[in-house]
């Protein structure tokens, strides 16, 4: 019997016994739970089944697995961890790091998630990312090392449990602190506040006395023109190389984003102009082949996230002089999508993730933020034209449907000009 589970200790504990022709002798061990056993033994007979000999079975590693912070760094050398991912792990080890392995369970799970409402703060939605993180780890870690967690504690966390109830809320009113909410931004830049930015700018350029510092002031203008054209993210554009950029092509080529996906952003003919605009000091002054001046080329982690705190001060402080105090760089972002789908009716919710980089459609949907007059000229539109948007602007045939000329997908560039 490749198999046995037995009871131990008057069936306080059990036994789990594993034979196989690739073990040298019978492995034992011992688990609290008899369906844990069976489900550990189940585990590792199919792992032997496929040649592979589970760690778990080879020796005890108990000590090796003593923290949260030891179960972390495991999973980050098993698994390809994204940048945001990871920063998300760091937190949670700065945190929680230090907690015994053994103490993880429903209790815990359910302590850690009140002490983030009641000693943080932390709005629900930053909890449930901090829960997904660890919990993503911790599922890896059951199938991987089962002998030392066999179920996920987090997994059986409520619905809701990101949620203020109304004892936590009491609590936190008592010590005068507002209950913590979900806000999710929507912040526009209306045309005039944009014109006003852009003088702002265009006075600091006259006043500006060095070289160095005309050409700051023109990366400025560049980056936050070129920003509501392209719905790029600050560290998407303050990376852009030279090489990068085809306005033949139409378009910027970024080989990481993100998501940790290549992406090729769609330049519009302003985006193209501006591009091709005459920009006397930042030019003088490039280095590196790089588009802007605020950034060295350092790729390690630690530069580029200094680099973006120090420019998101940088543009922080000038909205804030420009007379937009609550403006912030990524609400640019915002702006740029929701002008790509007013401006382009044909505009497919597909060529959007493609060109803004957003996979997922309630993302894409957070960033439509829509004022209700743009929806209801866009409704007038429809009302008083043909039934198809576009053929409202003259496009009938193939086009109409968001096909070119031919029946085919139409360069996102062109769709944005309005060439289709």
């Amino acid at each position: 019997m490749p198999i046995l589970v037995r009871p131990r200790r008057g069936g306080k504990a059990f036994e789990l016994r594993v034979t196989h022709p690739r073990l040298p002798k019978p492995t034992y061990r011992t688990f609290d739970h008899e369906a844990d056993a069976r489900r550990a033994g189940e585990l590792a007979l199919a792992a032997l089944e496929r040649g592979e000999v589970p760690p778990w079975l080879k020796r005890s590693d108990a000590t090796v697995f003593g923290t949260v912070a030891a179960v972390i760094r495991a999973y980050r050398s098993a698994s390809a961890v994204p940048d945001s991912t990871r920063d998300l792990l760091d937190t949670i080890v700065e945190d929680i790091g230090t907690r015994p392995l053994a103490e993880i369970d429903y209790s815990w799970a359910e302590a850690w998630i009140k002490a983030m409402k009641i000693d943080r703060q932390l709005a629900p939605g930053t909890i449930r990312k901090r829960k997904g993180a660890l919990s993503r780890v911790l599922d890896w870690f059951v199938n991987a090392h089962p002998l030392h967690l066999s179920t996920n504690p987090l997994d059986k966390l409520p619905r809701g449990y990101s949620g203020y109830d109304e004892h936590t809320c009491e609590l936190l009113a008592e010590q005068g602190i507002d209950t913590p909410e979900d806000v999710e931004r929507n912040r526009r830049i209306d045309p005039e506040e944009e014109r006003r930015i852009i003088r702002f700018l265009e006075q600091r350029l006259e006043q500006a006395q060095t070289p160095e510092a005309k050409a700051e002031v023109e990366g400025l203008l560049l980056m936050f023109s070129l920003a509501l054209q392209t719905a790029m993210r600050l560290r998407e554009l303050y990376t852009v190389t030279l090489d990068q950029v085809s306005i033949e092509r139409k378009s910027i080529f970024l080989e990481k984003t993100k998501n940790g996906d290549r992406r090729h952003v769609p330049l519009n003919r302003a985006a193209r102009a501006l591009l091709a605009r005459k920009w006397p000091a930042l030019e003088r002054l490039r280095k590196g082949g790089r588009l802007f001046p605020f950034w060295d080329g350092n790729l390690a982690k630690a530069a580029l996230k200094e680099t973006t705190s120090s420019l998101s001060k940088m543009w922080t402080t000038l909205f804030n002089s420009a007379g937009s105090e609550d403006l912030h760089f990524h609400d640019t972002r915002h702006e740029a999508v929701c002008r790509w789908v007013l401006g382009s009716p044909i505009f497919t919710s597909e060529q959007l993730a493609r060109a803004a980089g957003m996979r997922d459609a309630r993302t894409r949907a957070r960033y439509l933020s829509l004022r209700g007059s743009e929806i209801a000229d866009v409704l007038d539109n429809v009302s008083a034209g043909p039934a198809s948007p576009a053929a409202s602007n003259g496009i009938h045939g193939p086009r109409a449907n968001g096909l070119d000329s031919n029946g085919g997908i139409p360069d996102t560039a062109a769709v944005l000009d309005g060439e289709v």
